[in-house]
């Protein structure tokens, strides 16, 4: 039978899967007008299910002795580097950028980040008329834009905290080990 703390941690790990997954779909879903979807995006998805479904076995694991011990610690290791990963690899994919109209308006194209817009191109006329005349880069700096931005940032430090919550499971899962219990 797992502690208390045990099970408030993996419940803990299940919202922010949920959060993570919500997060991360969105931002593929809609920059899937985009060829191609940048692999940052498709990797804190991948993370985030993987989260989802490692938190719920590690709840079930605490009336399943079978699940516990070293499976469970292999597990929560490698999520925990996931989660980390996925969080900085957001974060470097950002490059910095402040999520307003400010932050974005003095952007060179080379400085555009992949993960808000992932190729510079267009599939319409309107846009391709905005790229014409060099109307930032072909980009509306529109609320759109500045949420898909505040998507990534809430993104990149859910992941992060999602790390750190699977260290706390993995911390209390090797004490648990070393006790023999």
């Amino acid at each position: 039978m797992g502690t208390i703390w045990d099970i408030a941690l993996r419940t803990t790990q299940i919202i922010f899967a949920f959060i993570t997954l919500g997060l991360s779909a969105n931002l593929v879903a809609t920059a899937s007008q985009f060829k191609p979807i940048p692999f940052i995006l498709v990797w804190a998805t991948m993370v985030s299910v993987g989260t989802l479904i490692m938190s719920i076995l590690g709840l079930v694991s605490n009336w399943y002795e079978r699940l516990e011990g070293k499976l469970m610690l292999l597990f929560d290791g490698s999520m925990v580097a996931a989660n980390l990963a996925a969080g900085v690899l957001i974060a470097i994919g950002l490059k910095g950028v402040q999520c307003s109209v400010a932050g974005m308006r003095n952007l060179k194209e080379k400085d555009v980040p992949s993960i808000l817009v992932p190729k510079i191109s267009c599939s319409d006329e309107a846009c391709q008329q905005q790229l014409d005349e060099g109307n930032n880069y072909g980009i509306q700096l529109t609320n759109k834009a500045i949420s898909r931005c505040s998507q990534s940032r809430a993104d990149e430090a859910f992941m992060l905290l999602t790390g750190f919550v699977f260290l706390g499971t993995f911390v209390l899962g090797w004490l648990r080990l070393r006790k023999g219990y």
